[in-house]
């Protein structure tokens, strides 16, 4: 199996054991961090394996799986997932000077460099789980596309 391809199975295995946890839990995720914005798929999916891949750092380990794509206004944007606001605020404490670590361009790209924000999901995608939005143009990355 080719090493994108493999990313590619893994990532869409995530999403299915996250709509079946959502289809069998009470508890849907309310917020996002936001920690990324990118042009390409490709891209993207490099930033969520900082928390989905295989190596994922001690110091975010408890983010793992966590991380799904959406694309808005045309960008691609990397969102760890929460219940409360509380859980997201906390979060980016530890995430954000992880990912500076990582990419030290990284502030630059994201809306008003002010690096990554929290958001409520129904308001950044109000359609991502009511219309169930996951598409799958890129054959081995599906994403969430926000009708904004």
């Amino acid at each position: 199996m080719r090493k994108s391809n493999f990313f590619g199975v893994a990532f869409l295995s995530l999403v299915v054991v996250f709509y079946t946890t959502l289809s069998s839990s009470q508890s849907i995720p309310k917020y996002g961090l936001v920690f990324g914005r990118d042009i390409t798929v490709e891209d993207a999916k490099y930033e969520i394996n900082y928390f989905n891949g295989t190596k994922v750092d001690k110091r975010v380990l408890r983010y793992k799986n966590k991380a799904v794509i959406f694309l808005r206004d045309g960008k691609f944007r990397e969102v760890l997932l929460f219940n409360t606001e509380q859980e997201a605020k906390n979060a980016r404490k530890v995430v954000e000077p992880y990912l500076n670590e990582q990419d030290r361009n990284r502030r630059l790209f994201l809306p008003n460099g002010r690096g990554s924000f929290v958001v409520n999901l129904n308001q950044f995608c109000p359609d991502w789980l009511v219309k169930k939005t996951m598409k799958n143009n890129y054959p081995d990355l599906p994403y969430f596309e926000c009708s904004r």
